[in-house]
């Protein structure tokens, strides 16, 4: 034997030792499990816990001894059942269906995880029902029906996503690419299967780990890579070993003697295909025994060894005969279509129930449809109601309106009748004086020109001449109070014209100044002895304005004509120390605006107009009367009374603005007019 030789020797005892160790290691961890839990069965009273433990204890054996772990979950599935417990059932379905798996009884395991499968159809049993999908896959690739497969690997990967269940995804992904690695579509295998090492590598799942690893060898192997096959193959046995999944480690030693055998290392290869099939013997695992005694009986019938290729020809067929009889394919076939017929019932009765929510929806939509529409119509038919009564109303108010325009009219003619009597009682009371003076010296005349007559029969001269300077002095005496009457009466028309003269842009400091001028001279004229102090104060700011220069004038001339007349009038009563004074001013009106900055800003709103004195002032009494037509202070034949009336009229009526007194009697009185600009 060659140095070679023994080195070779020498790496499989030493991996058969390792091997070994983890085994033993492994057996005694899953016997210490195993008597912890009996105990615990031996001291439980509740069906539920008896259930779940007897479950746990045949967990521990689906992976050695699936005999003992069958009769541990019937155990189980008895007490869940005595105990109610819908949810023990599904778990124990799930357990059972793995060891039916392990043991290739492929029917039964597909019974069990679609019994389990529809008890976690449920709301909160997402990550239970994935586990079934996940098995469901499983079963349907070991019987060549790789495409149903996928089927249920896509749903099992689509909710493991849903409720973000790593560990889940990572084995939903290991099945996708088992699946594509049989299907002969290595492309999406490799995509499927490395995403799934990544997860178990993340993970550290060692159970994971070792699946992935073993699927990613086969896949290399298949692509013709066989040293990358046999390095995935060899962490596939050490994760295997941590994990004590015999029944995977059984197939990562056949894919390693396999490997092996493509490259040309018979001895080894012939190594580990014995002890994998030693494993699958010792666990009863048909499915693992299958493809290793196809395998031994090749490689010896190629190296004329016919009676072990006999021998594991026969444990091969007896294999087969037990997976892949006529009668255990129509069971699966059976149970697929039962499943794709539940599941198409289920899809039935979800759109009958879509339809019926549809259903009540649309008639739900309908009422309120309907409760709407009358809704409206009852709006409609009050709105109609509304509509009559307010077209009622407002017949009833346009009546109204009628009959008050009407009524108006009719007290609007009575105010002016009575306006009209009130101005021709005034015109009378002022008139008639002066017509009686007229008259009655009219009639004196007449009859001293009878007396005239008479005396000039009897020749008297000088009487004639007395009598002719009497009816002379009568006749002046007619003039002046006719010329009395002819001025009331030119008053009168002025004050009743309705229509003004043009407004023109105006100084107004020059129109006062001149027609204060004017009123003072004409005082003078009438009166030697007048003299009066002036005192003006011009605002030189004040912009011209549009007036009606001559009515402006006319009013500033009456008032400063009342005003020398009230000093005149107040001097002829007092002594040597009063001063006559009549004080004039006109300013602007201004209204202060705070601006955006917070800064005060004026606005010109008007011009105003001042005109004091210090004569008689006005009584309480009368100081509301004064502006009536006709209503005076002064002696008969002295005053019309429609100056301050004529006044007010042109100040506010003409030009919009405002006409204001104050006086005290005894003090004096000031004027005050203002207009806007």
């Amino acid at each position: 034997m060659d140095l070679y030789s023994a080195s070779i020797i020498m790496k499989k005892i030493i991996a058969f030792f390792i091997l070994m160790i983890f085994a033993i290691g492994a057996n005694a961890q899953k016997k210490n499990v195993s008597d912890s839990l009996n105990k615990l069965i031996s001291t439980a009273t509740e069906d539920t816990v008896k259930a779940r433990l007897y479950s746990q204890l045949g967990n521990q054996y689906s992976n050695s001894r699936l005999d003992t772990a069958l009769l541990l979950q019937e155990k189980a599935m008895q007490f869940a059942q005595s105990a109610h417990s819908v949810k023990l059932e599904a778990m124990i379905f799930n357990n059972e269906g793995i060891a039916y798996y392990n043991t290739g009884n492929y029917p039964k395991a597909l019974t069990c995880n679609f019994a389990a499968l529809k008890l976690n159809e449920s709301p909160g049993r997402a990550s239970h029902e994935i586990k079934n999908l996940y098995n469901i896959a499983s079963i349907y690739d070991e019987n060549g029906e790789q495409r149903q497969g996928i089927r249920f690997a896509l749903k099992d990967k689509a909710l493991a996503e849903s409720i973000h269940d790593k560990k889940a995804i990572a084995y939903a992904l290991s099945i996708l690419g088992d699946l594509y690695t049989d299907l002969k579509m290595r492309d999406s295998a490799l995509f499927y299967q490395q995403q799934a090492y990544r997860f178990t590598l993340k993970l550290k799942d060692a159970y994971l780990a070792d699946g992935a690893a073993l699927n990613l060898g086969s896949i290399y192997a298949g692509m013709n890579k066989p040293d990358t096959a046999l390095d995935y193959y060899r962490k596939a046995v050490f994760y295997q070993v941590r994990a004590n999944d015999q029944v995977r480690l059984s197939m990562s030693l056949l894919k390693i003697a396999m490997v092996l055998k493509t490259l040309g290392q018979p001895d080894s290869s012939i190594y580990y295909a014995r002890k994998a099939m030693g494993l699958a013997m010792r666990g009863h695992f048909t499915r693992q025994s299958l493809s290793i005694s196809f395998f031994l009986a090749g490689y010896f019938k190629d190296h004329g060894r016919l009676d072990s290729a006999f021998y594991y020809q026969g444990i091969n067929m007896a294999n087969r005969d037990s997976l892949y009889n006529w009668q255990k394919l129509r069971q699966v076939m059976q149970m697929g279509y039962a499943e794709r017929d539940r599941e198409n019932a289920m899809d039935m009765q979800a759109a009958a129930y879509r339809a019926a929510i549809r259903f009540y929806i649309v008639l739900v939509a309908l009422t309120f449809l309907l409760v709407l529409a009358a809704v409206f119509w009852y709006h409609n038919h009050k709105n109609k109601q509304a509509k009559t009564l307010l077209q009622k109303q407002k017949e009833q108010i346009k009546a109204t309106l009628c009959e008050l325009e009407t009524t108006q009219n009719q007290l609007v003619q009575a105010a002016k009748m009575a306006s009209l009597g009130e101005l021709t009682a005034g015109i009378a009371h002022e008139i008639q004086n002066p017509l009686n003076f007229v008259k009655n010296f009219s009639e004196v005349s007449v009859e001293m020109i009878g007396e005239l007559d008479e005396v000039l029969e009897d020749g008297d001269i000088a009487e004639a001449r007395l009598v002719t300077e009497d009816i002379k002095q009568n006749l002046e005496k007619i003039c002046y109070h006719g010329g009395r009457a002819d001025s009331i009466v030119k008053g009168m028309l002025e004050h009743s014209r309705t229509a003004s003269g043009q407004k023109e842009p105006t100084d107004l400091n020059l129109l006062v100044d001149e027609f204060l001028r004017l009123s003072y001279h004409g005082m003078r004229a009438k009166d030697k002895s007048f003299n009066a102090e002036l005192i003006t104060n011009f605002d030189e700011k004040l912009p011209n304005v549009k007036v009606v220069p001559q009515d402006i004038g006319r009013v500033l001339l009456n008032l400063f004509n009342n005003a020398f007349y009230a000093i005149q009038q107040k001097a002829k009563t007092t002594g040597l120390d009063y001063k006559p004074t009549v004080e004039v001013r006109t300013f602007l009106l201004l209204v202060k605006n705070e601006t955006s900055n917070g800064q005060e800003a004026s606005e010109i709103k008007g011009w105003c107009a001042s005109i004091k004195d210090n004569g008689t002032g006005i009584p309480e009494k009368i100081r509301n009367k004064i502006m009536q037509p006709f209503f005076t202070t002064k002696p008969a034949g002295e005053g019309t009374g429609l100056g301050l009336s004529l006044s007010y009229d042109i100040i506010v009526k003409g030009h919009g603005g405002k006409f204001d007194v104050n006086s005290q009697e005894g003090s004096g009185s000031e004027f005050l007019i203002s207009m806007p600009i």
